[in-house]
C-alpha cells in the first residue's frame, strides 16, 4: 500500500532544477566581498576615469599638456580594462567603475556593484534536465515495483492512474522549455541523454531501497499534484523565456526534436533492470542510450505544432503561448 501523500515531498521533487521566475536577475555584491585583485583592478579604473574627467573638466580647452595626460589616463584605463576582461571580471562592474568615475564618484569598500547577468537560458536548460531526471525515476520506480509485485510494466503503468499524465506533463514541460529556448538538434540529444550508468544507478537504488521508503517515492510520482503544477510551469514558458532572450545566448532556430515517448523511458528502464538483475545477460552489455534511438530515424525530428494542424489520441499538451498563474507564487 501507498504512503500518505507527503505534499512537502512532491513540491521539493517538482522545484528540483526548475527554473523560478521570482528569482531576482540582479542582484547586489559588495565592492570588498569579491577577490581583491578584481577589486583592485576596478579601483584603478575608477581612478583613472575620474582623474580624466576631472582634468577635463578643469581645462576647456586642453593644453598641449594635459592632452597629453588625459591621452595616457585613457590608454592605461583602456589597457587595464582589457586585462580585467581577460581576467573574467564581468563587463558590468568594468563598466560600473569607469562610469562612476567619470562622473566622480570614488569607489568605496562598502560600494554595490551590480551582479553580473543571470543566464536564464542556461537555467531553463538547467531546468530541461531536471525533467529528464523525473522521468527516468518514475520510469525505473516503476519498473521495480512491477518486478516486486510480478507484474507487466505497462499494466502497472496503467494501474496507477496518475502516472501516465504524470510523465506526459512532464514529457511535455521538457519539450516546450526545448521549444522556448529555441533548442537546435545538437542541443536536444544532448538534453534527452541519458546514459546506461545512470539508467544502472537510478535503478539499483530502487532496487536497494526500504519498501517504505520507496512507498514514498511512488505516491510523490503519482501525486495529481505534479500534472496540474507543471501544466502551470510550462503554461508561462512565454515569460520566461522572454527572460532568457536578452542573455547574449545564441537563440537558435528550433530545428530539434522532443525527447522520446515516455513509453521509451519504460522500456529503457526495463532493460536497466533486466541489466541489474542479471549482469552476465545479453542486456548488461547491450547499449540503451534513449537518444541514440531517438534520433536514428530522421523523420522523429521534432517541430512545434499547432493544436489545429494534427491529431492526437489524447489533449494536447497546454500552448506556450497562453499565459497562466505562476506555480510558485
Amino acid at each position: 500500500m501507498n504512503a500518505e501523500r507527503d505534499p512537502v515531498a512532491t513540491q521539493l521533487f517538482l522545484r528540483r532544477g526548475r527554473f523560478h521566475s521570482q528569482d531576482p536577475t540582479f542582484a547586489a555584491v559588495r565592492a570588498d566581498a569579491i577577490d581583491g585583485e578584481w577589486a583592485s583592478a576596478l579601483r584603478t579604473i575608477n581612478y583613472l576615469a575620474g582623474r580624466s574627467a576631472a582634468v577635463r573638466e578643469r581645462s576647456s580647452p586642453l593644453s598641449a599638456a594635459d592632452e597629453v595626460f588625459v591621452d595616457d589616463l585613457d590608454w592605461n584605463r583602456r589597457h587595464i580594462e582589457a586585462l580585467a576582461k581577460a581576467d573574467n571580471i564581468p563587463y558590468r562592474w568594468i563598466n560600473h567603475a569607469r562610469v562612476w568615475g567619470a562622473f566622480g564618484i570614488r569607489m568605496a569598500a562598502d560600494e554595490l556593484l551590480p551582479a553580473p547577468w543571470i543566464d536564464h537560458r542556461a537555467r531553463l536548460a538547467r531546468s530541461i534536465g531536471a525533467d529528464i531526471e523525473r522521468l527516468t525515476s518514475i520510469a525505473s520506480a516503476c519498473v521495480v515495483r512491477a518486478h516486486r509485485h510480478g507484474t507487466d510494466v505497462l499494466d502497472e503503468a496503467l494501474s496507477a492512474a496518475q502516472l501516465e499524465p504524470n510523465m506526459r506533463a512532464i514529457w511535455t514541460s521538457a519539450a516546450r522549455t526545448a521549444e522556448a529556448i529555441g533548442a537546435e538538434a545538437d542541443e536536444c540529444r544532448q538534453l534527452w541523454q541519458v546514459t546506461p550508468q545512470r539508467w544502472r544507478a537510478t535503478v539499483n537504488l530502487d532496487l536497494s531501497a526500504d519498501p517504505a521508503v520507496f512507498d514514498r517515492w511512488w505516491s510523490v510520482y503519482t501525486d495529481p499534484d505534479i500534472a496540474t503544477h507543471v501544466t502551470a510551469f510550462v503554461e508561462n514558458l512565454p515569460l520566461y523565456a522572454e527572460l532568457a532572450s536578452p542573455t547574449g545566448s545564441q537563440p537558435g532556430t528550433g530545428t530539434g526534436f522532443g525527447p522520446p515517448e515516455p513509453v521509451v523511458w519504460l522500456t529503457d528502464a526495463s532493460q536497466a533492470l533486466e541489466s541489474a538483475l542479471d549482469p552476465n545477460g545479453a542486456a548488461a552489455h547491450a547499449r540503451y542510450d534513449i537518444v541514440l534511438e531517438a534520433v536514428s530515424d530522421p523523420a522523429t525530428e521534432w517541430e512545434p505544432h499547432s493544436e489545429t494542424d494534427i491529431e492526437h489520441d489524447r489533449p494536447l499538451p497546454p500552448s506556450i503561448t497562453d499565459h497562466g498563474p505562476d506555480p510558485w507564487d
